[in-house]
């Protein structure tokens, strides 16, 4: 039908648009995927890293209260 209406060069014109931006919106949104996984990632390493410092002071300073 697109065909008929506006002529084959046109069309061809119009088809290449539509993969062009559909390319770039998947583009787009992998790498927004991306960085929100990298995001998660770094904010739970950082957790975990705090939580074992955590631990580890509490521990030093048991140690430290007790009786010798």
């Amino acid at each position: 039908m697109l065909l008929v209406v506006i002529g084959p060069a046109a069309a061809a014109a119009v088809v290449t648009v539509v993969v062009v931006v559909v390319v770039v919106v998947v583009v787009v949104v992998v790498v927004v995927v991306v960085v929100v996984v990298v995001v998660v990632v770094v904010v739970v390493v950082v957790v975990v890293v705090v939580e074992v410092m955590v631990v580890v002071i509490e521990v030093m300073g048991a140690k430290a209260c007790m009786p010798k």
